[in-house]
């Protein structure tokens, strides 16, 4: 892109084809109408739209980085994705025109892979763009005489006592506008830092609304995109490729189930699933490296516990430790070997880069004087360093944090370090947030009395003052029921009541401590009538089953997924012939997907199986391409009429399907269906389904948040 003349110059001979190159045109026209105040980089061929973006994909990668270069470049596919295949004209020419993926990428000269990309965002999540930032909006929202005192103070280093629903994130914000507007920061110059990409999109979201196109500027984004982005510009400094790989969890214990032999397990050893220790080996691992323990003092730690143990019990945890320890190295050499970084080696290693090269710290710390950090009472012992090391005397170091909603301590974090956040940054200033808008004053009561009751009364925050009046909502109420019956009698009683107040059973939830006790307290409701919306685990839903199904067929040898896929009404072939195809490839020695259409040609059936037959092998003539998503989206937009009932009429369960759907094509196209998948014995398909088998045995997926958070069903959240 060629601002001043206002060209875009491209190569006429280049590595991209006539379809990529459309997409790059409409790439730069994106930069230079959403990005005035930005000059645009060049469009590189392996930059090229492949990835599917659709919303909620950043859930699917969490160190995905936010970056203002890397946010432009999201923004600018988004943007030329929709200019080209216009999300409603779309939607309108696939479901009203007939027309599928294939016709519509002929008509327009565009990729199959960006047809098949939009065509995801247009039929399965067609309400997600939801409402812009205002660009026009001038002025951050008005803010107490707390939030002003915080966001105003004179310098650093700071700690805001930000307690829940006291206006955390519309402070920091108006710190940020502060700094730009006030004291005359460049935007480049401020480095802002959370846990969560959507707490990072929220606070991106503000900064623009309120500061225009500098709050672009401004480099805000989750604490292991900052490290995943430092590592991949400078990890060369410490051994690192320009491009290392990060590996997600379960990934990390394939690569370790596919090094069995190398971890000589005996503590851990489980001879009947020798793979079954290796997620909690690996937590016990990111744990370590959450405290910036290296293998070796590990193992000294556990040299240590052994010197000590005078019991049973102690012995067995030393040894154990001694064993992790032993992983850890081992792990650490595969993953240098790879060019592979795991979550913990984002902030890990950066701390190792950072104090290897002094003068690669001191050039950071110039370019960003001013660093601000949210959920500090989040933080562990690795992210404390990373921001002290950035933050170096903390004149510039702002951070907000509340010791009543630090919960993560499961994951390694400590409140140790609000409390030593004096000693960490001397000479440090303590503000506190006092009025609460998100409770009535009962709430607030409540969370006094309690928190004085049990004894804590540092966390009680008795200056605190409601910014709700108590008409807003019903009267706070403690209820005891003499035992379960009561209990349901009563919940069901106040659901109706509600429901005849005109509140729906969608905008009512029902919290339980526990997931079994929340599948009994489900039951109840419905033994009474109420309807309820329970989400269940993603790869229970029907429409997932029948994607995973249709992909063990065309990736697995034995057939078995060919019994669900056959009742699919575009195929519609009986379960009786079905298993007269099973049989006859069996006794034939014919392995799966090619048998479906040796047994077309083979083995006499019914026209009508016939014809479902001829279907099912042409939606598997992909396999030729055998990429997992792309087969998915093929079926699902070019080579059947799946979807159709849930794009028409009014079902109120057709959007939970939809988004269900989207979320599987997200876990397939994310880069985490299988590290090496491509080289892995059965090709990057049957990597896939182990991949997610290893999801579903390891319990550790809660499903995808757009498709958990439908209430189109209208029941009772439980």
């Amino acid at each position: 892109l060629d601002r001043d003349s206002e060209m875009i110059w491209y190569a006429e001979v280049s590595a991209l084809s006539s379809e990529r190159q459309r997409f790059a045109q409409a790439h730069e026209f994106a930069h230079f109408w959403l990005h005035p105040d930005i000059a645009a980089d060049a469009y590189a061929a392996e930059d090229a739209p492949d990835a599917y973006g659709g919303a909620g994909s950043a859930a699917a990668q969490p160190a995905s980085g936010y970056s203002p270069r890397e946010r432009r470049e999201r923004e600018a596919d988004t943007f030329a994705a929709e200019l080209l295949l216009p999300q409603a004209l779309l939607r309108r020419t696939y479901i009203t025109d007939g027309l599928r993926a294939s016709e519509i990428a002929d008509a327009t000269g565009l990729s199959e892979t960006c047809v098949l990309t939009q065509l995801a965002r247009a039929l399965l999540c067609p309400d997600d763009l939801g409402e812009l930032p205002d660009d026009r909006a001038s002025d951050p929202v008005a803010l107490d005489e707390s939030q002003a005192a915080a966001a105003f103070v004179k310098g650093g280093p700071v700690l805001v006592d930000a307690g829940p629903g006291t206006g955390k994130t519309r402070t920091l914000t108006a710190r940020i506008v502060h700094l730009i507007r006030d004291r005359s920061v460049a935007p480049e110059q401020i480095l802002a830092l959370t846990y969560t990409n959507r707490a990072a999109e929220e606070m991106t979201d503000r900064l623009q609304a309120a500061a225009g196109p500098e709050g672009r500027r401004v480099w805000t984004g989750t604490f292991h995109a900052f490290g995943f982005e430092l590592l991949r510009k400078e990890g060369h400094r410490i051994g690192l490729s320009a491009a290392p790989k990060l590996i997600e969890p379960i990934d990390a214990a394939a690569l370790l189930e596919r090094n069995l032999d190398l971890l000589s397990l005996v503590e851990f050893q489980f001879l009947s699933a020798p793979a079954l220790p290796l997620p909690d080996i690996l937590s016990a691992i990111s744990r370590a490296k959450d405290e910036l323990k290296t293998p070796s003092e590990l193992s000294a730690a556990a040299a240590t516990l052994a010197l000590g143990a005078t019991t049973e019990e102690q012995q067995s945890a030393a040894a154990k430790t001694a064993e992790i320890a032993h992983v850890y190295g081992v792990y650490t050499d595969i993953l240098r070997q790879n060019d592979l970084l795991d979550f913990g080696d984002l902030i890990a290693r950066s701390i190792e880069l950072l104090a290897a090269d002094p003068a690669l710290l001191d050039e950071i710390r110039r370019h960003y004087p001013h660093v601000l950090a949210d959920e500090y009472q989040d933080i562990n012992r690795a992210t404390s360093r990373l921001l002290q090391m950035l933050a170096g005397d903390g004149a510039g170091f702002w951070a907000a944090g509340d010791l009543r909603q630090a919960i993560y301590r499961f994951r390694g974090a400590s409140p140790a370090n609000v409390r030593q956040f004096d000693s960490d940054f001397p000479g440090a200033v303590r503000l506190s947030l006092r009025r609460n808008y998100r409770s009535r004053p009962s709430i607030v009561r409540l969370l006094v009395s309690s928190a004085r009751e049990m004894g804590i009364d540092s966390l009680a925050p008795a200056d605190w003052s409601a910014s709700r009046s108590e008409s807003d909502g019903p009267r706070l109420s403690l209820v005891v029921p003499r035992d379960e019956v009561a209990q349901a009698d009563w919940l069901a009683a106040q659901i109706r009541q509600r429901q005849d107040r005109g509140l729906p059973g969608s905008s009512q939830a029902v919290l339980v401590p526990t997931n079994r006790l929340g599948d009994e307290v489900a039951q109840h409701l419905v033994a009474r009538g109420v309807e309820v919306h329970r989400d269940g685990s993603l790869f229970d839903r029907p429409a997932v089953l029948d994607i995973l199904s249709l992909l063990s067929l065309a990736f697995e040898p034995d057939g078995i997924g060919l019994l669900r896929v056959a009742r699919l009404p575009h195929f519609a072939i009986p379960e009786s012939d079905a298993l007269r195809i099973l049989e006859a490839a069996r006794r034939a020695g014919r392995a799966f997907p090619e048998a479906i259409g040796w047994a077309l040609h083979s083995v006499d059936f019914p026209a009508s199986t016939r014809k479902g037959l001829a279907l099912l092998n042409a939606a598997l003539a992909s396999i030729q391409h055998p990429d997992p998503w792309r087969l998915a989206t093929r079926f699902l937009f070019d080579g059947s009429t799946y979807l159709d009932p849930w794009l028409v009429g009014a079902d109120p369960a057709a959007g939970r399907c939809l988004r269900s759907i989207a979320a599987l094509l997200r876990i397939l196209h994310s880069g985490a269906a299988g590290e090496g998948a491509s080289e892995a014995a059965g090709g990057k398909g049957h990597a896939a389904l182990e991949h997610i088998r290893r999801i579903i045995r390891s319990g550790r997926f809660s499903g995808d948040r757009s498709a958990a958070e439908d209430d189109s069903t209208g029941g009772v959240r439980i």
